[in-house]
């Protein structure tokens, strides 16, 4: 049976339901359509058991052998998520980032490394940022997206975030050409492509003029190292709250961001 037929029958053997609870074909959109199925419900167990059927991809039909008059449904057999590693034998109960680091890692957007350990004062790099970043929105790999970057190349473990991160406009390079993987990525680099996560999320962001901004910054006692390119990133990061001074009035813009900062910065974002 197609799709249509499915309709039919569902509105023949169940009148009591109104036409418009069965979503039209246009409707279905499946995480993988291999995994379409047709389920019948079972009115003895109050359960929705599988019959099976053929996809056809091409006619956007699913076909199957039924034997008797009954509720059907197309539904996506979806494997149940894999354990997510929450917590690390190297992350303190007092830590002050434990709540967002473990978050994260509950969210599999955080996984720490193969030995099992998460390092959460340790600096992360460019590419490790753009990697929770890209996790964090969800974004999928985009069939077909490259980067311009040299030092960005296919065989690299990163490949594929890094050009989903490009084509979304989330990452900037030192050049067009140089992305930098390994480089420690700096507190005003991480503000910049934070602001730029929101802006991809559609969250507006007040747009800060040069006064608005050197009002933001002047507090700090080191905001005068604070690149040109990266003040209204960082004070747009400050303004909504993402990012925090430290204890000595600084705001330390070129230090490596660690695990445990990105961790909380990012938890503000979801």
């Amino acid at each position: 049976m197609d799709l249509s037929t499915l309709r039919r029958q569902w509105s023949a053997l169940t009148p009591e339901l109104k036409r418009q609870c069965f979503p039209s074909r246009s409707f279905f959109k499946a995480t993988n359509e291999d995994n379409l199925a047709a389920y019948y419900y079972n009115e003895k167990t109050g359960k929705w058991d599988k019959i099976g059927g053929k996809v056809d991809k091409k006619t956007k039909q699913v076909s199957c052998q039924v034997s008797h008059l009954s509720k059907y449904a197309l539904m996506e057999d979806i494997a149940p998520p894999a354990e997510v590693k929450t917590s690390f034998p190297d992350l303190p109960a007092n830590h002050w980032a434990r709540e967002a680091i473990e978050f994260m890692a509950g969210k599999g957007i955080i996984k720490g490394y193969e030995n099992g350990t998460c390092r959460p004062d340790n600096p992360v790099t460019r590419a490790e940022f753009t990697t929770f970043l890209v996790r964090a929105l969800n974004l999928q790999d985009v069939k077909g997206a490259a980067t311009s970057f040299t030092d960005v190349k296919p065989g690299d473990w990163c490949y594929q975030i890094i050009s989903s991160a490009c084509h979304h406009n989330l990452i900037k390079g030192y050049s067009t050409e140089k992305f930098a993987l390994d480089d420690q990525v700096t507190r005003e680099q991480v503000a910049a492509m934070i602001l730029r996560a929101l802006a991809f999320k559609g969250v507006t962001v007040e747009s800060l003029n040069e006064s608005k901004i050197a009002e933001i910054l002047g507090p700090f006692n080191d905001q005068q190292k604070i690149y040109a390119w990266a003040k209204a990133g960082m004070a747009g990061a400050i303004r909504q709250n993402i990012m925090k001074g430290y204890p000595d009035g600084s705001i330390k813009p070129q230090n490596a961001a660690t695990c445990a900062q990105s961790a909380a910065m990012l938890k503000k974002i979801l």
